[in-house]
């Protein structure tokens, strides 16, 4: 049964990718498109049938294989309405000759009818109001999907121009089909969409087309050519594979991506040609083809087609390699398993070191890349257990998990900083001893993903000490599952600068609340992902909008105000509170005194003290500095720590009360300022004992 064998393959891949098998395999594709996700504990029968029933209504998921002959689906099953039609749910029922699609289906899942070897013509209920038939072939009720091709129909067939669209797996398995032409109108075909389609020796992709998803003409063996358009920028993961009689092929220099194994198995593929556009590429892109097989194109153990370097013979390359200058890509796995090259260096202009490249070179001491370099992919030097020798540069955007695990580097306890493992300015790992209050170093540009199937493997996954991070301004990307299960996480800090985040970075943290400035990626991100969230509010400086007129008195009894005293600062008085003092408070304590904010309005007895508040006593005018709260929001809080360290390394310049406020320990706004705000503003600390 093919939804079996489906998740055997699933297990099967994920095995290897975790044991780094050198056998053929590549990463995943989104498995949701092609894939039977039945659930077979909660399924029924009636009849042929079975079933599931979700909110009253019955989904067929799986038919009896042995059927034969015209079929007409009931509009019910156990009292239900059918009201969706499941993934593969027909899948290789060869004995059907027509089907029947009654009046209640709503929805019809991809692969639904996909590989019916004998099927003529579809049939849909004139009542139904989501979709058709149109000379035998299903579309949606405004026929701009075409939905399923019943597998009998034989010789060419013309896409009507009214389609937009090629659902996934529509002509799947369409042995008998000869070719196809797709009109402009056409814009999206889906995955695997003529896939097992052996009898096609022709088709004309139209210009409208941008992608070639995965598997799309996976298995088409007697397709003899394909002309791909210069729309096309990207040809997804196994697209032509084992495409046995094609012979040649031109990759236009539209094309920037090219996915795994797209040819692999082609093999009487002897001519291609991949131009420099492509920035991206795949494993096994060109594996089993007679290009590949052809061993006046491998030079001193390494294979290029072009400027792209595709495959390392492993039982040839030794000793120390420099990668040709000029050299576009490099193919993900490229050096997998080359257990006898020592050192590498990759020359400018490659931007990605992907999937595998060099995973398990055993004996690999040092690899030198270049600042062009913006992505290192999963597993990228994983295992290479002698590599002591990698810094990753600072243009790279994104890291994937387990790139440098296994590694003598990441072994080296020395290169773990109170916990934490960097490699450059890139945060790789935190294990359980990184301090409960984290604050990640400055300049610091990614926090690299980790793998949440896994108890320890990458960012600060698991660790149920943590309690606040602070993120600096120089991080652009945090990658998916850093804080997976994080369960006692309360604050994270979000600069301005990170643009990249997962719905899963902060999957399970339980207790989080995001601090994030106003309309930012980050404030968006929280949003959508419903993550509690707060606004840091940037100080606004002001200088006092009026000077203390010196032969006036001061502060008479000032020091009976409660939990206050007075300070001079730089011929300036200055009145110092700590947090938790309330305008009320004030007025009780000196009587005739007036409290005003920033803007000079009155304050209500009930708002807390912020520093840039004025306090008018006596025909004088002092300004407030609540110690601790730096940006003048009457509270003590993370956002306060991070300017206090921005200040402290250069990078604020904060004066008058805010500048004050941060210095809570000292003359100056240093570090241990930072820390001591960080530590109250988390209850670990009582910021009262700042003003003893």
């Amino acid at each position: 049964m093919r939804k079996t064998a489906k998740k055997i393959l699933s297990i099967v891949l994920s095995t290897l990718m975790i044991a780094g098998s050198s056998a053929r395999f590549s990463p995943q594709p989104d498995e949701s498109a092609f894939t039977p996700i039945a659930n077979a504990e909660n399924t029924e029968k009636d009849g042929f049938f079975e079933y599931s029933v979700e909110n009253g209504k019955a989904t067929i998921t799986d038919f009896d294989k042995k059927y034969t002959g015209d079929l007409i689906i009931p509009a019910t099953l156990g009292g239900y309405n059918v009201a969706c039609i499941s993934y593969w749910a027909f899948y290789g029922c060869e004995g059907m000759t027509s089907i029947t699609i009654p009046n209640t289906v709503e929805i019809i899942k991809n692969g639904a009818f996909a590989d019916c070897t004998n099927l003529c013509e579809f049939r849909v209920s004139d009542e139904n109001k989501n979709y058709c038939a149109y000379d035998g072939v299903l579309f949606n009720i405004e026929k701009t999907s075409l939905i399923a091709f019943p597998n009998k129909k034989t010789n060419g067939y013309q896409v009507p121009v009214f389609v937009n669209e090629i659902f996934n797996a529509a002509f799947y398995g369409c042995c008998d089909l000869k070719s196809v032409k797709i009109p402009d109108s056409v814009k999206n075909i889906g995955t695997q969409a003529f896939s097992k389609c052996s009898g096609l020796s022709s088709i004309e992709i139209p210009n409208s087309i941008t992608e070639i998803p995965e598997e799309t003409f996976c298995d088409c063996t007697g397709l003899t050519s394909v002309a791909i358009p210069n729309t096309v920028k990207k040809i997804g993961t196994r697209a032509f594979e084992n495409c046995t009689e094609l012979t040649a092929v031109t990759i236009p220099d539209s094309v920037t991506e090219i996915g795994w194994e797209v040819f692999y198995g082609c093999s009487a593929l002897a001519s291609i040609s991949i131009p420099d556009s492509v920035v991206s590429m795949g494993g096994g892109v060109l594996g089993g083809t007679a290009y590949y097989n052809n061993k006046n194109n491998w030079k001193d153990g390494i294979l290029y087609c072009g400027n792209h370097l595709i495959r390392a013979d492993k039982n040839t390359l030794c000793g120390e390699i420099e990668i040709r200058e000029g050299t576009k890509t490099i193919a993900g796995m490229a050096f997998a398993d080359c257990e006898n090259l020592t050192a590498v260096t990759i020359p400018e202009g490659i931007l990605e070191i992907g999937y595998g490249t060099f995973q398990f070179c055993s004996k690999l001491k040092s690899a030198h890349l270049p600042d062009s370099i913006k992505s290192i992919g999963l597993y990228a030097f994983d295992h290479c257990s002698e590599l002591a020798d990698i810094t990753f540069p600072d243009n790279v955007e994104d890291i994937g998990w387990c790139a440098i695990d296994g590694t003598a580097f990441y072994r080296n306890k020395s290169n773990w900083e109170n916990g934490v493992l960097y490699c450059g300015n890139h945060l790789i790992e935190a294990n359980s001893s990184v301090a409960k209050n984290y604050k990640v170093k400055d300049g610091t540009k990614t926090i690299a993903a980790a793998y949440e199937s896994m108890s320890r493997d990458g960012g600060f996954m698991y660790n149920n000490e943590l309690e606040s991070v602070v993120i600096p301004d120089s991080v652009i990307f945090i990658g998916p599952s850093v804080f997976f299960n994080c369960e006692n996480l309360k604050a994270v800090t979000i600069p301005e600068s990170v643009k990249n985040m997962y719905s899963s970075t902060f999957e399970g943290c339980k207790s989080l609340t995001l601090f994030v400035y106003a309309d930012s990626y980050a404030e968006q991100y929280a949003k959508e992902n419903g993550i509690p969230f707060e606004i840091i509010s940037k100080p606004i400086i002001e200088p006092p909008t009026e000077e203390p007129k010196p032969d006036e008195p001061t502060t008479p009894k000032i020091d009976a105000i409660v939990g206050t005293k007075t300070v001079t600062v730089g011929g300036t008085t200055v009145l110092a509170a700590v947090g938790g003092v309330k305008a009320a408070d004030v007025r009780s304590a000196a009587h005739g005194a007036k409290l005003l904010d920033r803007f000079g309005n009155a304050v209500n007895d009930d708002m807390p003290l912020a520093s840039g508040m004025k306090l008018v006593f006596h025909s004088a005018i002092f300004e407030i500095a609540v110690l601790g709260d730096v940006d003048g929001d009457g509270a003590i809080s993370v956002a306060d720590a991070r300017l206090a360290l921005r200040q402290a390394v250069s990078l604020e310049n904060l004066n008058g009360v805010y500048l004050f406020a941060g210095k809570v320990g000292g003359e100056n706004v240093g570090v241990s300022e930072a820390r001591k705000i960080l530590r109250a503003a988390v209850g670990l600390d009582d910021a009262s004992e700042w003003l003893k």
